[in-house]
């Protein structure tokens, strides 16, 4: 429960009297459990809805990723679910986590699926994650995608493959995906690079940080040559990255496409990569 404690000494310094409220509320769930509806909605009404600590407050607490943005309400709603389960047992606490799901708004559905690799047995929650990464609103599906370890740590191959093509789909950024490494393989390189491949026949373009997760298997059939178009790209970003994901790959056929080029990756991982091209983004 140490992330409860973290949670809970941010609210004390953020909305105080809020805070001794929710904390005296917390005992009755175990005689009335259905109380966690009222809770978790009288949160809106008793925390604040904009940040009061900074981003970088927020980052010394040791907050996981996923958390760095949430409002105190959103906090608030975590540190009730944290203790909730704790309380009652998952057998008692999942079927009302599953009502909250269904019941939910966007904003909550938001936390809620950001708060699945927080609770305790999080592999239970697996359906419930696929449903959140299959989902329309971009909003909950980021919620999945974006800063959460529960795709990488529990999806299956097919799985984890279609979130990762969603978000490409979607044009949502790919670095924010953990996992990303860790988790390529050639069938997900070879979708990738079928989908490179409509594209360019459609002449349009593709996202830059598709070489990530195309480079690590670049013996599947075609992919060679795909990469070695990146490493030629008119646009230094898909230049750099092809040519930074085939410089971190030891298979001889990546050795060979870097030796064929004069392109050098100019930074130092994907973290300065993906900064750099905000930047000029911005600027553009």
């Amino acid at each position: 429960m140490r992330l409860a404690t973290q949670l809970q000494a941010m609210l004390q310094r953020q909305a105080p009297e809020s805070t001794r409220w929710l904390q005296q509320q917390l005992p009755q769930l175990n005689a009335h459990p259905a109380g966690l509806y009222k809770l978790f909605s009288l949160c809106h009404r008793r925390f604040p809805t904009t940040p009061a600590l900074t981003w970088e407050l927020q980052t010394q607490q040791g907050l996981p990723p996923s958390l760095l943005d949430c409002t105190p309400v959103h906090q608030a709603q975590l540190w009730l679910l944290l203790n909730a389960q704790q309380q009652l047992g998952s057998d008692r606490f999942d079927p009302l986590l599953a009502t909250l799901f269904a019941t939910g708004t966007e904003q909550e559905l938001v936390l809620l699926y950001r708060s699945l690799a927080l609770l305790a047995e999080p592999q239970r929650y697996l359906a419930q994650a696929r449903e959140g990464a299959r989902s329309n609103m971009i909003p909950v599906f980021l919620a999945v995608a974006h800063h959460n370890p529960f795709a990488a740590d529990h999806f299956d191959e097919a799985g984890w493959n279609q979130l990762v093509l969603k978000a490409v789909f979607n044009q949502c950024a790919l670095h924010p995906i953990l996992g990303l490494d860790r988790r390529h393989n050639p069938k997900l390189a070879a979708m990738l690079g079928s989908y490179v491949r409509e594209r360019w026949v459609a002449q349009r373009e593709v996202p830059w940080e598709i070489w990530r997760g195309i480079a690590p298997h670049p013996d599947q059939p075609g992919l060679a040559e795909l990469l070695a178009q990146a490493l030629a790209h008119p646009q230094p970003a898909h230049q750099q990255a092809a040519a930074l994901a085939l410089s971190l790959n030891p298979a001889p056929t990546a050795a060979a496409l870097m030796a064929n080029t004069t392109t050098r990756p100019q930074f130092g991982g994907w973290e300065p990569l993906f900064q750099h091209h905000k930047e000029c983004a911005h600027v553009h």
